[in-house]
């Protein structure tokens, strides 16, 4: 288990936990922050957190982007730990190609600095994500105007997100980054269902309805806090490749309450 901690040789000593159920894997498609979180379980109460910084970063780009810590929000108590949410936003410049893999903070806690690895979080921008030549696609737009928030993966239950195509385009592929994968993919165009093994065409004023299930992918599960970008690939009606990736809308946040706090705390004791 991966953990967080200066040397601990009695109960006495801050102990933090909560970065191996850190998952992340974001691609960008604005410049637009994010914010995620970060579990912080510990041992004692914390009275104030006054920094934090990366302490190891892989970057592939200009390293131009922004991170903020922007709050510590507290949980509760449970068995005889405390647990709290650190709130962190992220940006990403678009200009160029750019990636990023976080794999340990460093957090001063009341005074003392303590290392915190996480599991994964990788961010990319869209260039990085699809390459140079691929179009950032505005062809089709959430039905209404709509942006979607999942806060948790239920188990076989099917999700819909509908969609309103503006121009022409052939669709090709429906998926996410990392962590989850589609089962039982239905896509209706005007209400007709389609053949999913081909490419889908659509004319500019059809309604598109995309119909799934997720599952887990790898070693990611219920106690693993997720975020990860939903992405379709399609062909323009000019012929170029395109992706539509709305990095604050489709996503998935594997989470809505506390109870996978309280039983990753429960193999701590």
């Amino acid at each position: 288990m991966a953990f967080v901690v200066a040397s601990c040789s009695n109960d006495s000593e801050r102990q933090i936990h909560g970065g191996d159920i850190v998952k992340a894997a974001v691609v960008y498609s604005s410049e637009d922050e994010l914010e995620y979180q970060l579990p912080l379980i510990t041992n004692k109460k914390i009275d104030n957190i006054d920094e934090i910084k990366i302490n190891d970063i892989e970057t592939d780009g200009s390293d131009d982007y922004k991170l903020v810590l922007v709050e510590v929000t507290e949980g509760a108590e449970y068995n005889d730990w405390f647990y709290y949410y650190a709130h962190i936003s992220l940006s990403v410049q678009q200009n160029n190609p750019e990636s990023l893999k976080i794999k340990s903070f460093d957090f001063e806690i009341d005074g003392d600095v303590f290392n915190y690895t996480v599991s994964k979080m990788e961010f990319s921008n869209f260039k990085e994500a699809f390459g140079k030549t691929t179009k950032n696609g505005v062809d089709i737009l959430y039905e209404n105007g709509k942006t979607f928030l999942y806060q948790f993966l239920p188990n076989e239950t099917v999700q819909t997100v509908d969609f309103e195509v503006v121009n022409d385009c052939t669709f090709k592929e429906f998926g996410f980054t990392d962590f989850v994968e589609v089962e039982d993919l239905s896509i209706k165009i005007n209400g007709i269902e389609q053949d999913t093994s081909k490419k889908i065409k659509a004319k500019a004023g059809d309604t598109m309805a995309v119909e799934y299930v997720l599952k887990y992918k790898g070693d990611a599960s219920e106690k693993d806090m997720i975020t990860t970008t939903e992405y379709i690939k399609y062909v323009d009606e000019n012929g170029k490749e395109s992706v539509f990736c709305d990095d604050a809308g489709l996503v998935v946040v594997n989470y809505n309450n506390d109870n996978f706090i309280k039983t990753y705390i429960d193999t701590l004791n």
